[in-house]
């Protein structure tokens, strides 16, 4: 009873809110079904799981609220001006979302110079995701609606600390995943893309979901449910980052077969490399080019990257045949560096403006809880190794692929942020050893 009252209270609450954004009615359907969701999500569990995921959407609300004192009401003024305070991709993924809308349904188009197309579309524009698809519905039953948008946002950023929290619990106990929750949601850059009209927040939830889904299947394999969500997660996942997602996809797959025991386990993953050696080889060697390949062009502009190659690669847009004189060497040289550069970028020493200024802070907890998730990794690989790997198999995965395609550090620091809750995990892990540690060494003395 006591939850079907909070639960009638959080919608309550959540259309009140809507209808004071703009009596939108995309607004009262977000607000009002954010609050809801919260509410059943957290139904049977502490009260401050409640409360604290009430103050996170509160804290998200108010910033996108904040970001609508310099709204312009119309789609179109995106093309020469800022809208609801969206940047850089946000306005893309707006614009393009409202222009696919317009051609699905068959009116004129405006602004098509926006994206240098001819009047047929092309599914390989840059921006191809399923994150514009799931705008274009959101725009089509409610029209151009970019503060409701940005709510869904925030409900998802909450709900990824939600879903962390049962999967941390699972794994390290109570207070690890209530470190986990706070840092899911008040880290300051992911506070921020869960504000954003960007598909970092769907990418991180689903990640989250199918983490979440993937560890309940294993404690009740005879389930359907878990499977089909996790299959549903990580499918939504692909459309927005393919290589990524099916990559994702592999690193819960192997996560899963260490989880057999003996000579079950050695068949699975013996078979599996076997397939692999068979079968993989080109593909591989396709993905190691593109992700090369992807590095250079992410990386042309030096002010603003890091180059791991000779000057004479970045000259130009890379292609496949560009890559002929780099050699094996070359190649393991951009994932291992890459990959160290994308957990510690921006350095200290490259911030040197004054809105740079602002993430420095972030940066120094960062390194710090860097230095904790090694401790915690190596803690819970000696007491429970096949658990500690279902987080570790999807962070080595995304880390190294994120890393090894990144070169703009900008972009890396944004896509850093697409796996640190793996790092928070093991960081929580880690620190409550060491504070174990010296308490009973304070205890001792």
């Amino acid at each position: 009873m006591r939850d079907c009252r909070s639960w009638l209270v959080s919608v309550a609450l959540g259309l009140a809110l809507g209808v004071l954004c703009r009596a939108s009615l995309a607004g009262v359907v977000v607000c009002g079904a954010s609050l809801g969701i919260i509410a059943w999500m957290t139904r049977g569990k502490e009260r401050w799981l409640f409360y604290g995921a009430w103050l996170a959407l509160g804290v998200r609300w108010l910033l996108i609220l904040g970001s609508a004192a310099f709204a312009i009401h119309h789609p179109y003024s995106l093309y020469g001006d800022i809208a609801y305070g969206l940047f850089g991709d946000e306005s893309y993924y707006a614009l393009r979302a409202w222009w696919v809308l317009q051609r699905f349904l068959g009116e004129p188009l405006l602004f098509e110079a926006f994206f240098d197309i001819s009047q047929e579309f092309v599914g390989d524009l840059y921006g191809r995701s399923g994150h514009v698809y799931a705008l274009v519905l959101f725009y089509h039953l409610f029209g151009y609606s970019p503060l409701a948008v940005k709510g869904i946002s925030a409900l998802l950023g909450v709900l990824s600390g939600l879903l962390m929290h049962d999967f941390a619990q699972e794994l390290a106990g109570t207070h690890a995943a209530r470190v986990v929750c706070w840092l899911m949601w008040f880290w300051p850059s992911l506070l921020v893309w869960s504000v954003t009209n960007l598909k970092d927040p769907y990418a991180l939830c689903l990640m989250c979901w199918a983490l979440w889904a993937f560890q309940r299947w294993l404690r009740r394999p005879a389930s359907c449910r878990y499977p089909v969500m996790m299959a549903v997660a990580l499918s939504a996942y692909a459309t927005m980052k393919a290589s990524v997602g099916w990559l994702l996809a592999a690193g819960l797959g192997l996560a899963g077969l260490l989880q057999l025991r003996g000579r079950a386990m050695a068949a699975c993953l013996g078979l599996a490399g076997l397939l692999l050696a068979v079968t993989g080889q080109p593909a591989i060697e396709t993905a190691v080019h593109d992700a090369v390949i992807s590095h250079i062009n992410f990386s042309r502009d030096a002010s603003s990257s890091y180059r791991l190659l000779p000057a004479r690669y970045y000259e130009q847009p890379a292609t496949a045949a560009g890559l002929a004189g780099l050699t094996l060497g070359d190649f393991l040289w951009v994932a291992l560096a890459g990959t160290a550069y994308f957990l510690v970028v921006p350095l200290p020493g490259r911030i040197t403006t004054p809105a740079s200024l602002l993430v420095l802070p972030q940066m120094l907890c960062w390194y710090t809880l860097l230095a904790a998730a090694a401790v915690g990794l190596w803690s819970l690989l000696r007491t429970r190794w096949r658990a500690a790997c279902l987080p570790l198999l999807p962070l080595i995965v995304l880390t190294g692929v994120l890393g090894a395609t990144s070169g703009n550090i900008g972009t890396a620091f944004r896509h850093r942020d697409l796996v640190t809750p793996l790092y928070f995990l093991f960081a929580a892990v880690g620190g409550l050893r060491l504070w174990e540690a010296a308490r009973r060494g304070r205890v001792q003395a």
